[in-house]
């Protein structure tokens, strides 16, 4: 059941042969790991010899700054592969892995994943595309700290953040982040993250709860978000 519910929340068909990858990845995972809100799967500089295939929850992907901040660089979601510099041999973690809440991980040895792309093409290229997925959004999260202003970057975030906790069309949508998490993964502060989300407030779109935010109206926070 728990497999089966992670693939549903992947939106992949029954016939389809990424639903058969990802059930493969999960079935392969010698360990199944459940993490509360803050705990580390993985710091930078660990020895990077497993990935972590996300069955529940959600995870942070975290690195230092040369100043020392800690910035929030992406979020992994159900179905979501955390681990992969290791796909491709790196030998040392590239950045954190924290769990933002009460989530469940299925961990595959390096190894292993080896055998089962050997034996699974198709997981191969699978995997490959989940690679690009996670360059293509850190290029887009680049580009945005360069050439878009912090107002607009919180509420992108936050526009890309919704279909990981909800995708019923016209349902309020739970997004249990802090608004220091927030303004980590937009790059800004914490209070120019909160006089924006008060500005999208006081329009109707969404409304502020102590460690989440409840968004009402996904297409109004993308119009205030251009």
């Amino acid at each position: 059941m728990e497999v089966d519910a992670a693939l549903a929340a992947l939106g992949a068909g029954p016939e389809s042969d990424e639903r058969a990858d990802h059930q493969r990845l999960l079935a392969s995972g010698r360990w199944r790991h459940r993490f509360a809100r803050g705990e580390v799967l993985y710091r930078a500089g660990d020895v990077g010899d497993t990935v972590h295939v996300v069955a529940k929850g959600h995870v942070a992907l975290r690195t230092l700054t040369p100043l020392g901040d800690e910035v929030t660089f992406s979020v992994l979601g159900p179905g979501d592969v955390g681990g992969l510099a290791a796909l491709m041999g790196a030998p040392l973690r590239v950045a954190s892995a924290v769990a933002l809440d009460a989530c469940e991980t299925h961990e595959i040895a390096h190894s292993e994943l080896v055998e089962l792309r050997l034996t699974n093409p198709t997981l191969d290229q699978f995997l490959l595309e989940r690679l690009a997925d996670q360059f293509a959004r850190l290029a887009e999260h680049l580009l945005e700290a360069l050439y878009v202003p912090a107002e607009s970057r919180v509420l992108r975030r936050l526009q890309a953040l919704a279909p990981l906790y909800g995708n019923d069309l016209g349902a309020t949508i739970v997004v249990p982040l802090t608004q220091d998490d927030l303004a980590n993964l937009a790059g800004t502060s914490r209070p120019t993250t909160n006089r924006v989300l008060r500005i999208a407030q006081d329009a109707g779109v969404l409304t502020i709860h102590r460690g989440r935010v409840e968004i009402h109206h996904i297409d109004g926070l993308a119009e205030l978000a251009r």
